[in-house]
């Protein structure tokens, strides 16, 4: 299929969408390089937008986020494009590294094995350019926030321990292993109790 301006593009951070092309060139103030954006496609090359965000063209053209920043662009776009405000949650699987080779690494070693089997995931929910709420959760992939139950928050004694963890940056610190996860909801949808709930995922 040959790409123009006039072309869809029917997925935008995992929300479908009916726009065109220009359309959504003029909304990332990229208008002015739209045959630039068209032609980047026509090759299957990715076309980056800005940092950490990308158009491609894979049977249907999307446009994606990578990393962690970028909320406010990306909140913002959904609003002018589907005239709702929207959160955004990035979720990040990490575990914890001992520093130094004496009994503490024995300890969280064991701990953290015990526990996660080595994962916890982190999510953080922005609105507005605000960070509105900080989770961590274990044993599951960041992928799959949506599918966590009550064994998956930590306990009060686990909550102390990560914080004596993230306290103590001489002897631990967190090891990243896997890629970000963006989750993305209306706001008027948004439960803070049940704040895992409804979100649509973008997709790793």
């Amino acid at each position: 299929m040959k790409i123009n301006k006039n072309s869809i593009v029917s997925n935008i951070c995992g929300i479908k969408s009916n726009i065109k092309l220009f359309e959504l060139c003029e909304y990332l103030e990229i208008s002015d390089e739209i045959d630039e954006v068209v032609e980047y496609l026509n090759d299957n090359e990715q076309f980056e937008v800005d940092y950490n965000l990308y158009l491609d063209f894979n049977e249907e053209i999307t446009l994606t986020v990578t990393g962690s920043g970028q909320a406010d662009e990306i909140t913002e776009l959904f609003e002018k494009v589907f005239g709702e405000k929207y959160l955004m949650m990035v979720s990040t699987r990490y575990s914890y590294t001992c520093l130094n080779d004496n009994n503490h690494d024995n300890h969280c070693i064991e701990w953290v094995s015990n526990i996660t089997k080595g994962n916890f995931v982190e999510s953080v929910i922005e609105y507005d350019g605000k960070v509105i709420k900080e989770v961590i959760t274990k044993n599951h992939y960041e992928d799959e926030v949506l599918e966590i139950n009550e064994s998956n928050f930590l306990s009060s004694e686990e909550e102390t321990q990560i914080k004596k963890y993230e306290d103590d940056d001489e002897n631990y610190e967190r090891y990243y292993d896997a890629k970000y996860c963006h989750y993305f909801i209306k706001k008027s949808e948004f439960n803070p109790d049940k704040w895992w709930l409804r979100w649509t995922c973008q997709g790793v």
